[in-house]
């Protein structure tokens, strides 16, 4: 479940760790018109699985994942 901030247009998007996002509330989070972005990864299949999901951004300290 999501918490309401539609009254709040300064909170618009969501930060998620990558070994919690979960595929419902992203979904939830989609449909509510939030931004959402990832930290936490690890491997490039988990940056390329971002990819393929609802993800705007991700956030890296290492561009090794977008090098390709």
């Amino acid at each position: 479940m999501l918490f309401d901030c539609s009254g709040n247009a300064r909170i618009n998007h969501i930060v998620w760790d990558y070994n919690i996002l979960d595929d419902i509330l992203l979904k939830q989070a989609v449909t509510a018109g939030y931004y959402n972005f990832v930290y936490g990864l690890v491997t490039k299949t988990e940056y390329d699985y971002c990819k393929e999901i609802d993800i705007d951004g991700v956030i890296i300290d290492d561009l090794y994942f977008v090098r390709e």
